[in-house]
């Protein structure tokens, strides 16, 4: 049996009690003559099945915890406490004349403020406004009934645990829309976290394609190098005065070797590296364009060749 709190305001201590008495009746006293002519005739388990029937019958959907209140200043105190311990009113009935204070309409709407998915019942016996004009000042009906006093007690039972039961609803609903937002979170980064891995993997398959020609694009410039180093090491060996602008030209050359090595491994580098957290940054199409070619010289090359 599910146990929620209903907060009674009133200026007439009289009403609270009524409303406590409504509310928390047991319905199953009216049998209790019957129960004691049933244990004189039937057998103790057959007594206990029948009173287990019974029990369940006569038990309402709902207990109510009743607290009550004098005041709209008070009510709005104890509606801010409830939501503060996560202990929330389901239902709040409020009178409509409640000298010196707040009137009904006030206390609604203090009370809308601080817990805005309680329901309320408007209990009183006077017409100081309109349904127009309650309507137009609240804005928000979903969550009003009004209850004319003097109420007939099944009527106030009625409204008591159906408000409740639309609360009670309402309240996991909530729970399962949050739930589902924060599963479809957990999938949405899921998916993202896919996605950079399946992109940083073909990443490392173009460059398994590729490992060839640049092995080839490396090599090339490698060679030349050492042949340039044995070249220079003979002309320094004959220290022919003559050969000073032919071994500062090769140096040159093998400079221009070691440079192109190194925009080589430097393009390599780039186009493996995981790019997923980087920032967007403004890039001159002429360099992208002019970086990709000269990452894919060799085999723009090859396919010219073929």
């Amino acid at each position: 049996m599910a146990n929620f709190r209903i907060l009674i305001v009133d200026d007439n201590e009289e009403i609270h009690h009524d409303f406590k008495n409504i509310l928390n009746s047991t319905q199953g006293t009216p049998r209790d003559g019957l129960r004691r002519l049933e244990e004189t005739l039937f057998e103790p388990d057959e007594l206990k099945h029948r009173q287990d029937e019974s029990l369940n019958a006569d038990s309402a959907p709902y207990a109510f915890r009743i607290d009550s209140a004098f005041q709209g200043q008070q009510a709005l105190e104890m509606v801010t406490l409830a939501q503060n311990e996560n202990d929330p009113y389901a239902l709040v009935f409020v009178d409509m004349r409640m000298p010196p204070g707040w009137d009904g309409l006030k206390t609604i709407e203090e009370i809308w403020r601080s817990a805005p998915k309680t329901e309320i019942v408007i209990n009183t016996a006077y017409s100081d406004y309109s349904w127009r004009e309650i309507a137009g000042r609240l804005k928000v009906t979903d969550k009003l009934l009004i209850l004319k006093k003097p109420f007939d007690p099944t009527e106030a039972q009625q409204i008591a645990h159906s408000q409740v039961a639309k609360w009670h609803t309402a309240r996991e609903l909530d729970k399962y829309l949050t739930n589902l937002e924060n599963l479809v979170e957990e999938k949405t980064l899921e998916i993202e976290r896919q996605r950079a891995n399946a992109m940083q993997a073909e990443h490392l398959s173009s460059l398994g394609l590729m490992a060839g020609g640049m092995a080839h694009e490396i090599n090339t410039p490698l060679s030349s190098v050492l042949f340039l180093i044995e070249r220079t090491r003979d002309i320094v060996a004959k220290a022919e005065m003559e050969s000073q602008l032919e071994i500062q030209e090769r140096l040159e050359n093998m400079e221009n070797c070691i440079l192109k090595i190194s925009k080589i491994i430097k393009s390599l580098l780039t186009f493996s590296k995981d790019s997923s957290q980087d920032f967007m940054v403004d890039q001159p199409l002429g360099d992208i364009v002019e970086s990709t070619v000269g990452f894919c010289q060799h085999r723009l090359q090859n396919m010219e060749s073929n």
